[in-house]
């Protein structure tokens, strides 16, 4: 899956290269995250463990994104 609403042209697995180490050690646990733009981080922190995310982020075309998103 590409994200090209990013303006970039990394994948989302590249964006998401590194946080295996994050994923882990939020396993079973509630996360807040704040910024969350499109929820990338927080759906991936959910695919992998994360008992709960909430998302707080001030724009609204990103808030947007990231319900389509978490559907």
């Amino acid at each position: 899956m590409s994200t090209p609403w990013f303006g970039g042209d990394r994948t989302f697995e590249q964006q998401m290269t590194g946080l295996d180490w994050l994923a882990e050690a939020c396993q079973g646990k509630s996360i807040l995250d704040f910024g969350c733009a499109e929820g990338l981080i927080s759906i991936h922190l959910l695919k992998h463990g994360a008992a709960s995310v909430h998302g707080m982020e001030l724009l609204q075309e990103r808030v947007e994104k990231a319900n389509r998103l978490a559907r």
